[in-house]
């Protein structure tokens, strides 16, 4: 199990996300802040899973999802504006984990290294 808090850096600072909710295969961790007139919130969600019939060609499926809101405190009309960023990991429960691994660790790679590019519609 992953420790709580979880650290995570979100516009240049490093926020404490706690555990709120834990169950066999999942876990959601939130933080949430005041800025100015906006309040920001953090949604940390982990699950694991099996996808697929048992047997050989049975899938690990590990999802984490971050979710990020931002609510305008001066003007509670105004719609919050939610961005969320989730991977998910699928491998056979036979294989070695460290395939699944190394894949991440690429994707991870590239995505940092090509964010601009990425949410400015560039494939």
């Amino acid at each position: 199990m992953l420790t709580s808090p979880i650290s995570m850096t979100i516009q240049g600072t490093a926020r404490s996300l706690a555990r709120v909710n834990n169950d066999n295969f999942g876990s959601t961790y939130r933080a949430s802040w005041l800025e100015t007139t906006y309040k920001h919130e953090l949604v940390l969600t982990i699950r694991n899973s099996y996808q697929g019939k048992a047997g050989p060609s049975q899938l690990e499926r590990h999802n984490v999802e971050l979710k990020h809101s931002v609510t305008n405190n001066t003007n509670p009309g105004v719609v919050p504006s939610v961005s969320t960023a989730y991977c998910v990991i699928l491998s056979p429960r036979t294989s070695d984990s460290v395939v699944a691994s190394d894949a991440l660790v690429a994707l991870n790679v590239f995505s940092t290294a090509n964010i601009a590019a990425l949410v400015n519609w560039e494939s």
